[in-house]
């Protein structure tokens, strides 16, 4: 597990993200399409799930603890859990909504999705050759191409040293706030990875995520559920424990100061 952040080194790391982000060339047509008729409904999200860094993880999970009910925190952890244990070669994001089609939490969205869609061609085209060759073995893996309903507002295309730019500039971020450089990639052991990795393995302690990924492998459907349904009511008691504990403390305070 990599160094855990002091508060002010994530602000601090918010702050320079925020910086970077802003230099994205903004883009039309995605919102536009998803709930149109005949639009795409967001299937990009659906069937795919974005790899991030740590920080960028940290920056939309700090954004979700001070916005979201607890019961939609609970929820999200529950998806994470099942997604984590789904034996499907190719998974939707965690924050992917059904209902709307639309991203749950858009403001804190990562570079490869600010970058989705107007990555330049000859950098996406290898990537997508590249997956396309680990998961050729896999009937059911859902293998995306570029959207080309997204286009930048300027019209202008981004080139290679921009993008390289922009991932130099978050790998610089991910150390500040403790991640070493060599940890910095999509191999086991690596801060970049899934949204749902991310979120179990900063909730559950080392042992819990051994057992999730030998009943990934081994288990079977029912087994899964009930680690799901037990991971989630444990997660449960513990939100809902320390919401109760910052009622009493505020109360506290304010009793004391009067």
């Amino acid at each position: 597990m990599f160094a855990k952040e002091k508060p002010l080194s994530l602000d601090a790391a918010r702050k320079k993200l925020e910086r970077v982000y802003k230099l994205i060339p903004e883009t039309t047509g995605c919102l536009d399409n998803i709930n149109k008729e005949g639009g795409c409904e967001g299937v990009c999200c659906k069937f795919q799930s974005p790899q991030v860094l740590y920080v960028e993880f940290l920056n939309a999970w700090d954004h979700i603890l001070k916005i979201w009910s607890a019961e939609d925190i609970i929820d999200i952890v529950s998806l994470s859990l099942k997604t984590y244990l789904s034996n499907k070669p190719t998974k939707g994001c965690i924050f992917w909504n059904p209902d709307t089609k639309q991203c749950r939490q858009y403001e804190t969205r990562c570079l490869s999705c600010r970058l989705y869609s107007i990555v330049p061609e000859e950098e996406f085209h290898a990537r997508y050759e590249q997956v396309k060759e680990m998961l050729k073995d896999k009937p059911d893996a859902i293998i995306m191409p570029q959207c080309d309903l997204v286009k930048t507002v300027d019209g202008r295309d981004i080139t290679t040293a921009q993008t390289d730019f922009w991932w130099d500039e978050l790998i610089k971020i991910e150390m500040f706030i403790g991640v070493p450089r060599q940890s910095i990639h999509d191999r086991f052991g690596g801060s970049y990875r899934t949204y749902h990795d991310h979120l179990l393995i900063h909730l559950f302690i080392e042992s819990i995520m051994q057992n999730l990924s030998t009943i990934r492998v081994n288990g079977t459907e029912e087994e899964k559920e009930k680690v799901v349904e037990k991971l989630t009511d444990h997660f449960r008691e513990r939100i809902y424990s320390l919401s109760y504990k910052l009622v009493e403390d505020g109360k506290a305070k304010t009793s004391n100061s009067s």
